[in-house]
């Protein structure tokens, strides 16, 4: 059982978004016994630590911070470091998508000369999406993208069209800029549309979860759930 602190992550990078600007964070998941060797790949400041003398902590190393009006987007690493760690994460600013792009799922299906990366974090103002791939492959980019277009887009399809039925609101910049709480049925339709997805992903072995902020509300740790300890 791997576990980390996303929490924090949210909460410093929502405050990074009140002048309105889009904002995304991105960095790895380091171990104790690992952190050494990712820190020269992020040699920004790193404003988090682990919280606890449990070996299976993990806690975040921040590579970038890119702000832009329109679409913002974080390097994973510098120019000199041409290859990805074990696990990334990456926020998506609170005024966009609350979950994965059709590129964030296609970087985990292509093959690389390592496995790396073996896991994907989204965190966003809905939750955390978890996501990976253990048997990468070549992609047909002419087949795959409409599929996962598709699949995604009604993620936030679904989404919108309960909030409006639950508030009684239709503006689409309220829906797009507020967190909002996520009902059990918005989650069930959530849950069968990425079940959809990881069966149309299966020679891929693709795995995606999600996890709403509410269901974490006790506690500031998540609890990995594509890899183990004994895999990284």
């Amino acid at each position: 059982m791997l576990f980390v602190n996303l929490k924090q992550i949210w909460e410093i990078f929502a405050e990074k978004t009140k002048n309105g600007k889009q904002i995304e964070v991105c960095g790895y998941l380091a171990s104790r016994t690992n952190i050494e060797r990712m820190l020269p790949k992020c040699n920004s400041e790193q404003p988090f630590n682990f919280n606890s003398n449990d070996h299976r902590e993990l806690v975040p190393i921040i590579c970038g911070v890119e702000t832009s009006e329109d679409r913002a987007s974080c390097s994973h690493y510098p120019t000199i470091y041409n290859s990805y760690d074990s696990i990334i994460w990456h926020t998506h600013p609170n005024n966009s998508k609350s979950y994965p792009s059709v590129e964030d799922i296609i970087k985990m299906l292509k093959p690389r000369p390592n496995p790396n990366p073996m896991d994907s974090l989204i965190i966003c103002r809905w939750g955390i999406w978890e996501f990976n791939a253990k048997n990468k492959k070549t992609v047909d980019m002419s087949k795959m993208e409409p599929l996962l277009k598709y699949y995604l887009e009604q993620i936030g399809i679904v989404a919108f069209k309960e909030w409006k039925r639950i508030t009684g609101k239709t503006d689409e910049n309220e829906y797009r800029n507020n967190r909002i709480n996520l009902t059990k049925n918005i989650l069930d339709k959530i849950n069968e549309i990425i079940f959809k997805l990881k069966t149309k992903l299966h020679t891929f072995d693709f795995n995606i979860h999600f996890t709403s902020w509410e269901s974490l509300e006790e506690s500031p740790y998540y609890i990995l759930k594509n890899l183990n300890e004994n895999e990284l």
